[in-house]
């Protein structure tokens, strides 16, 4: 009997491949030489450039999770110092020098599963999916690994879409969603502060909030009922991530585990994509006691 392979399955080994670029030496070359010579400078500038050249104000609300201030010192200095046509080049390229050189001679095997992957991301959703939608306005890359990260790219973001579509649904908003997650032992504040940039009065007002509510308590831990929300909100990404995974069947997504778990692990091993390393290490299942009903 072929094994079932979840959409959280195929996350977890999407997302390195998708994730390499944005922090690798061949992405921050080529972003340099842009003249995005700052982390968030290239982080935005790549994140959003599919998007076209987009206001600080829509970077926020697209990528949510980020604080608009954070965001404001990238967007739109970006685009006054490139475009963003020039900064998708500089990514494919910085994907594909990457993945050469990390995964090397066990590039080629990325060919067998072109076909489902590119399958499952031209299946996705566009309402209420911008950033999925914004990946699919653009031509496919040639090259098989390439065809395959941006597949990964756009199923990522159709997840993240999702994801923030319960998100907002359980009432929870962009800051207080980072809140939660530590409160729930997913990450470690230090870690997850800094990189959504979110000021300590800030985190301090939506951890308040969150007491409020029951969800978080004095000692910043969740409570019941806010390790309840997390749960259900997990669930429901997956639930919706599963949309475009439909089209396969069972041994297409056991294939496409199949190579990426490897690969995955690649990446990881030579130090890119390290926020995944440290996400992977710690992200704990939703409890399958809170799955919301169908």
């Amino acid at each position: 009997m072929t094994p079932m392979v979840s959409a959280r399955q195929l996350w977890r080994v999407l997302e390195p491949y998708h994730q390499l670029s944005y922090r690798s030496a061949e992405g921050v070359e080529r972003m340099a030489a842009l003249g995005l010579d700052r982390p968030a400078l290239q982080y935005f500038g790549a994140r959003m450039c599919a998007a076209g050249p987009v206001s600080a104000e829509l970077a926020a609300a697209l990528a949510f999770g980020f604080a608009p201030g954070y965001v404001a010192r990238a967007l739109p200095e970006a685009w006054r110092r490139t475009d963003p046509g020039a900064v998708l080049a500089a990514r494919l390229e910085a994907a594909d020098a990457t993945l050469r050189r990390v995964l090397g001679d066990q590039l080629d095997r990325a060919a067998a599963v072109v076909a489902p992957a590119r399958r499952a991301a031209e299946a996705c959703q566009p309402s209420g999916h911008p950033m999925a939608a914004a990946h699919l306005a653009h031509e496919w890359p040639a090259a098989p690994h390439l065809q395959l990260w941006w597949a990964a790219t756009v199923l990522r973001e159709h997840r993240g879409d999702s994801h923030w579509v319960a998100t907002t649904a359980a009432g929870i908003d962009a800051v207080e969603c980072h809140v939660l997650a530590c409160a729930n032992g997913y990450l470690p504040v230090e870690m997850l502060q800094r990189h959504t940039g979110w000021d300590d009065a800030s985190w301090q007002a939506a951890t308040e909030r969150l007491i409020a509510r029951g969800l978080v308590d004095h000692q910043c831990l969740a409570t019941p009922a806010g390790t309840a929300l997390k749960d259900r909100i997990e669930h429901l990404t997956d639930r919706l991530a599963e949309q475009p995974l439909s089209v396969l069947d069972a041994q297409e997504k056991v294939r496409l585990r199949e190579v990426l778990a490897p690969y995955a692990r690649m990446i990881l091993d030579a130090g890119e994509a390290q926020p995944w390393k440290l996400r992977e290490a710690m992200w704990r299942e939703p409890s399958a006691r809170t799955r919301p009903p169908e």
